[in-house]
Formats: C-alpha cells, structure tokens, sequence
C-alpha cells in the first residue's frame, strides 16, 4: 500500500467532512454541488478499495501448519500398515514407495507435499478391498484425502488473495489520481470564499499529514512540523 495514497484518502475524507457540515454556505453554487458529488463518488469507491486492498492472509497461515501436521500424520498412519500388505505379496516396489516417514515428508514444502501425500494414497486405493484385515479402511482413506485437499486449499489461497489484493491497490491507486484532478477543480473554485471561515476550515482539511511520520513521532520525537502535499 502507497502510503502517500493512504494519506490522501485521509485527507479526501476530511475534506468531505467539512464541506458537507458547511453545505449551506456553497449549495448555492451548481459548479461546485457537481464537483463535490464527483468527489463523494470517487471518495466513496477509494475507500470500498482501501479496505479491499487490507485483506490479510494470517488466519490462513496459522491453519496451515496445523492441517500439514494432520494431513502427514494420517498419510503416514495408513502407509505402515500397508507395507506390511506389500511385504505379504511380495511387492517390493511399493512396499518401498510406501516406506516414509513424517520426519522426511514435512521437509517438503506447499504443493509438493500436496502432490507426494497424494501419490501415496493413489498407491493405496487399488488394494483397499484387500486391506481390511490390516486394520486399513475406506473411511480412513477418504478422511486422508480430505485432509489433503484442505492443505491444497489453503496453500492456494494467499495466492488468489494476494492477486486480489494487488487489484485492489491498483484500482486504489487509479482513484487517489482521480481525486487529486478533482480537488484541482475545487481548490479553485473554493477561493470564491477566500477570506471566510469556510475556506479557513477547507484549506486546514487539505493539508495532506504524512500519517507514517506521525506514527513515527509518537513512538520517537524528531525534529520537524508534519509534512503534508497539495
């Protein structure tokens, strides 16, 4: 996120505030009621977009640990038993394909666990009618693959929201530019006002306040006023 474009929105909103406590003293003026209503409609959409633009992606994250713990372990309770039915037929390869532990299935990462952890079901499947009297069920087999797809969807997922979320900063940062064209238009037209308490006001909500650098001060004081940009 643009902090520049964030500080501008602040400022947008502020203004907006102003100019419509003190409707009464411009209404009167068709000129500036048709830029204020573009104003309020962009400002409008900047914020939907803003907000957009925040999504955040940690709940996603901290699920995601858990479900690779869960979907390892119930992959690599299935696979032991099944050795054992390999070794019982004589099938040497896949009682090695089914040798893993979760020690070296958790050192791979995102979707090439997903793509291992399903291998080694798709090994499974085929023998499940046989694999009962090894304490193996169709139930404990579905239930693995569940798991599997939900660490598939979560890996996934910061992916989409990220995208999502660089949409939004680009549509936000379209309509900051959109903003800065019609507060041209206003700065003008409001020194109809000047001198007045009304432009006093209006020109005290335009100073654009570096909000990054007052967060700054709060925590470590530095030399300086507060920044601000037209």
């Amino acid at each position: 996120m643009n902090r520049n474009h964030e500080n501008y929105l602040t400022m947008a909103n502020a203004t907006m505030e102003v100019m419509s406590r003190r409707n009464g003293e411009w209404s009167h003026i068709p000129r500036i009621v048709h830029v204020m209503s573009n104003i309020k409609g962009t400002t409008d959409k900047a914020n939907e977009a803003y907000r957009g633009a925040l999504i955040v992606t940690t709940g996603a994250t901290q699920n995601k640990a858990d479900i690779v713990q869960e979907a390892v372990a119930s992959v690599v309770k299935l696979c032991k038993p099944v050795s054992v039915y390999a070794i019982d037929k004589n099938d040497i390869k896949l009682h090695d394909e089914l040798s893993v532990s979760k020690a070296s299935l958790l050192q791979r990462r995102d979707m090439s666990l997903v793509q291992r952890l399903t291998h080694l079901i798709q090994l499974m499947e085929p023998y499940l009618n046989e694999l009962n009297d090894y304490g193996v069920k169709e139930a404990d087999v579905k239930a693995a693959k569940m798991l599997i797809e939900q660490l598939s969807g979560i890996i996934t997922q910061p992916r989409e929201l990220t995208a999502e979320r660089k949409s939004k900063n680009e549509l936000f940062a379209e309509l900051v530019g959109e903003l800065r064209k019609e507060f041209y238009l206003l700065d003008s037209l409001m020194k109809l006002f000047d001198p007045s308490e009304l432009y006093t006001e209006y020109r005290n909500a335009r100073i654009i306040v570096n909000l990054g650098r007052r967060r700054q001060k709060e925590e470590e004081p530095e030399e300086g006023g507060e920044e601000s940009e037209k």
